[in-house]
């Protein structure tokens, strides 16, 4: 994250009503994250790190059904709320809540019957 990012990230927090506190966590938790990424993508060959394996859901149907509702909430809130909301929400789940969604989110895309800006087109401004 260059200075910029940095700057306007720290001022929407501040707007959002975060104590510079809170706001120094959530930044110094998202360059951690944003390290581990970078390192896991370093390394040639990918280990599960003891505690990391995250496990199968007790009951697939049950997760199947929760997976779809989580996305179809997702879906809705990232184009019609703040997308930090949404990020907030998300890290309230346990990790195979997430993954459950995402697996149900990749196996609703069809890349053979749309275009690559008709399935994220309306992504782009998320990374900013």
């Amino acid at each position: 994250m260059n200075i910029d990012d940095y700057n306007s990230e720290w001022e929407r927090l501040t707007a959002k009503g975060l104590t510079p506190e809170e706001i120094n966590l959530r930044l110094h938790q998202e360059k951690a994250v944003c390290d581990a990424a970078k390192k896991a993508r370093e390394s040639s060959h990918p280990v599960a790190q003891p505690g990391t394996v995250i496990p199968l859901p007790a009951s697939p149907y049950q997760a199947v059904g929760q997976a779809t509702r989580d996305v179809m909430t997702l879906a809705c809130d990232i184009r019609d709320t703040d997308p930090a909301e949404t990020w907030a929400l998300i890290e309230t789940w346990t990790p195979t809540r997430i993954v459950s969604a995402l697996v149900v989110a990749a196996a609703g895309i069809n890349p053979d019957t749309h275009t690559e800006d008709d399935l994220w087109g309306w992504a782009r401004g998320l990374a900013s």
